[in-house]
């Protein structure tokens, strides 16, 4: 057993569904109790990010820092999807994520994976969230080759950042994803050596393939932590996790003193939930 402390955070887009600004997030984040924070897709645009974020990184000089896909929000909604290559939209998006990086000098930055269907943002929202839509399908060929050029264009713009970039799994309604099983990342990491894998532990417990995907430890920089809730209709995550037997499967990756451990909830989980989580992974830790 390891002695180093754990590198255990929470996603701000929880307090961003809450009504929280981008500075705020972070202070209750450290107010919490947390030692990384990772910046979320939840927030709303705010003008002057860049400032805020010096003031961040100026004010809260012991946390750690890590960035996901949407951030920072740019003053219209958008969804991410490199399958749609390297639109203009999509070269700012990661351009502003690679500043995000250099300023907060995270460790971290992670992208969701290319969905063969065009996505945009719905105004309705569930959960906190905004609710994207499902358009036009996009060949799955076209879509992969797409997803790579975005890669060479992030690769490039990470070289001198010490940040590692890695790929979320996230099997979705909105269409099949790519890279979404063992094999599909595997093939994107013979291609991109210097990439690492999110494994987003809900996401894999709703698609049914965790067992497969924990199979890339070796791969695995960060974990997303949420559990899921069965509904007649579909299966919904982002719910708190209430006991240990939770983490059984995850055992090798939690050991790795490595790994990144982010508690991604919805806004309608409370503080008392989290803490209780937090809590209980705590204790998980000490025991393995």
């Amino acid at each position: 057993m390891s002695n180093k402390k754990k590198m255990i955070g929470i996603s701000t887009s929880y307090f961003a569904s809450m009504g929280l600004s981008i500075y705020e997030s972070v202070k209750k984040s450290k107010e919490m109790g947390f030692n990384v924070v990772e910046f979320g897709a939840a927030h709303s645009y705010e003008q002057n990010i860049w400032d805020i974020l010096e003031k961040v990184k100026h004010d809260f000089p012991d946390l750690i820092f890590n960035v996901h896909t949407f951030f920072p929000p740019l003053k219209e909604k958008f969804w991410f999807n490199p399958a749609q290559g390297l639109t203009s939209i999509n070269k700012t998006v990661i351009d502003n994520l690679i500043l995000t990086s250099s300023i907060l000098e995270s460790k971290i930055v992670s992208i969701h994976p290319a969905i063969n269907s065009e996505v945009k943002i719905s105004n309705k929202t569930f959960r906190g969230f905004s609710l994207p839509e499902k358009g036009n399908k996009i060949d799955s060929k076209r879509s992969i080759n797409n997803f790579y050029r975005v890669l060479e264009y992030i690769l490039n713009k990470a070289i001198n950042l010490k940040c590692k970039i890695i790929i979320e799994n996230m099997e979705s309604a909105l269409g099949a994803s790519y890279p979404c099983s063992k094999k599909n990342f595997i093939s994107v990491f013979e291609k991109f050596p210097e990439l690492g894998m999110l494994l987003d532990v809900g996401h894999a417990l709703q698609y049914k393939n965790l067992f497969e995907l924990i199979e890339l430890n070796n791969y695995i920089y960060e974990l997303h932590l949420h559990d899921i809730k069965e509904t007649p209709e579909r299966t919904i995550a982002h719910y708190s996790i209430k006991n240990e037997s939770y983490y059984s499967s995850l055992k090798s990756i939690i050991k790795k003193d490595s790994i990144f451990m982010i508690f991604e909830n919805g806004s309608d989980t409370t503080e008392k939930e989290i803490l209780e989580e937090k809590e209980i992974l705590e204790s998980y830790t000490l025991n393995i």
